[in-house]
């Protein structure tokens, strides 16, 4: 009796674990995709931004801002977008999982840019790039948001023993 209780439970969480909230993972995908834009602040290795310029997701920072406060600024925001990116796209197919974080990630850039635009004014500017880069960080967290769920489910079931 318990045994059959403990497996339709098993097989309750495995049904819906994709679809699952995993904030940890949301944020871990941020981190994972902040990385690179740490690297490639714009996103793609042909900027004339690098990583030495001290930007915050493609926004390069005045001269008058540490570059470690920039750096610590950067992977806070990549994380927020993480968790909020792996809300939106939780519920998806893997495919449509990058284009609604990519719209995602131009959402959260029209919020970035009111808070800039109406708050920290001082760095404002370049607003294409910076675009350009929330939308790609968006896609390609939610992709490997999404290859994180996806793994976690195909080890989660693989880890059940086999009944005879």
């Amino acid at each position: 009796m318990i045994k059959q209780m403990e497996t339709k439970n098993e097989e309750r969480q495995s049904r819906r674990g994709s679809h699952a909230f995993q904030p940890m993972a949301g944020i871990v995908a941020g981190l994972i995709m902040g990385v690179w834009f740490l690297i490639f602040p714009r996103g793609v290795p042909w900027s004339s931004v690098n990583f030495f310029s001290g930007a915050v997701l493609g926004r390069v920072m005045p001269e008058n801002v540490p570059y470690i406060s920039a750096t610590v600024l950067h992977f806070a925001l990549c994380a927020l977008y993480g968790v909020v990116i792996a809300a939106v796209v939780r519920r998806t197919r893997a495919e449509w999982a990058i284009l609604m974080g990519a719209g995602t990630g131009l959402l959260l850039y029209l919020l970035n840019l009111a808070v800039v635009y109406y708050a920290v004014h001082s760095v404002y500017g370049r607003e294409p790039a910076v675009l350009i880069a929330h939308v790609l960080f968006g896609g390609f967290t939610a992709g490997v948001y999404r290859g994180f769920i996806s793994r976690r489910r195909a080890l989660s079931t693989d880890a059940r023993p086999i009944e005879e």
